[in-house]
């Protein structure tokens, strides 16, 4: 990640990867949404779960996805989309915005094998209820979404091999968070990277 991500001055791997308490995370987001208040409310059967990416290698003919961290599944995850290749094929053209619709559902899980070491997981939550933010003042400007405060949800934060100064850095974390939170809210690592990136 810190290769794809931690881009500055075209210079790469000087970002940071943060670890955060994934329970505790999962309870923020729960607390802050009114359960069952509107339409598009969580309600109490609604999950919010994390999906890990499948990477797809696309220099064989045959298409094959990678999951890492859950290589028991790869064989029917696999076989599924062989599965699904063959009815997809059938399909006429007024059936295909139906078609796209469903599979646009599900695209944001699977990525190209060349990011396969970011061993990306991805948050899926069913409903529509946090507010749309706009931010013009970036360099790009964006929209995002707030899901709750994670400062206190942080496990361990991890500085790039690359990052200037990473002693410095490391000292500001420890003080803010010395200042800021008890001894169960602070981070219980916070390391400085030597490995080399690819």
């Amino acid at each position: 990640m810190w290769r794809f991500y931690g881009k500055e001055a075209n210079e790469e791997a000087k970002g940071c990867a943060i670890t955060i308490r994934m329970s505790e995370f999962v309870d923020g987001i729960n607390d802050s949404l009114k359960k069952g208040s509107s339409e598009k409310s969580l309600t109490d059967s609604d999950d919010i779960k994390f999906y890990r990416v499948a990477y797809w290698n696309h220099d064989k003919q045959i298409v094959h996805f990678h999951i890492p961290n859950a290589e028991h599944k790869e064989e029917e995850l696999n076989q599924l989309m062989e599965e699904l290749k063959s009815k997809v094929t059938g399909y006429r053209n007024e059936d295909k915005s139906v078609l796209e619709k469903y599979l646009n559902a599900i695209a944001f899980l699977f990525k190209s094998d060349a990011y396969k070491n970011e061993n990306e997981i991805r948050l899926v939550i069913k409903v529509v209820e946090f507010e749309k933010k706009f931010d013009e003042r970036a360099t790009t400007p964006k929209v995002y979404i707030e899901l709750v405060n994670i400062r206190g949800l942080i496990e361990q934060i991890t500085l790039g091999p690359k990052v200037d100064k990473p002693d410095e850095w490391a000292s500001a974390f420890h003080f803010q968070y010395d200042n800021e939170y008890d001894v169960n809210k602070k981070p219980k690592k916070i390391l400085i990277s030597r490995l080399p990136y690819k």
